[in-house]
């Protein structure tokens, strides 16, 4: 019996990242490129995204993340999915808090700062590149890089 609630853990922490991985990616387009603000997003602005030599941290403020994950698991409290991710790693947070403040347009702002490797960077290069150009919906086709296609299960 313990032994399954370890493995249901594991299970739903691999579940959490993979949902809010799967969130990000199929909105990439809402994001601001950190070092080219001068070109905007598409629609609404869901926060920046800025590519490192190793990582990817996508900072979302954290009302839209609260409810997109809300919507995406079906529930009210989230706090225990950002925690469960914080603890794993995947989110940055400032110390005792679940959000962390960046500066987004001159302002500061309250995110949510999720760090992605770096084989998802093709996603928010197409915001700087491609997206204002409204080619978005035919080149994931065209890739076949729709969410549900992904494996996202693994963790690189």
């Amino acid at each position: 019996m313990y032994q399954d609630t370890v493995q249901e853990k594991k299970n739903a922490a691999i579940d959490y990242y993979s949902k809010t991985v799967e969130i990000i990616l199929k909105n990439a387009n809402h994001y601001m490129d950190a070092k080219n603000t001068a070109q905007k997003p598409s629609g609404t602005i869901w926060g920046k995204v800025s590519i490192t030599a190793d990582t990817i941290k996508v900072n979302t403020f954290s009302s839209v993340m609260e409810e997109q994950l809300k919507r995406a698991f079906n529930t009210n409290d989230i706090s225990y999915i950002i925690k469960n991710l914080i603890k794993n790693g995947h989110i940055k947070a400032e110390q005792g808090r679940l959000t962390k403040r960046v500066r987004i347009n001159k302002q500061s702002q309250t995110t949510i700062e999720l760090i992605l490797p770096l084989k998802y960077k093709d996603y928010f290069r197409l915001n700087a590149n491609y997206l204002s150009a409204g080619v978005e919906s035919s080149y994931f086709a065209e890739k076949n890089l729709v969410a549900d296609n992904l494996n996202l299960d693994k963790e690189d």
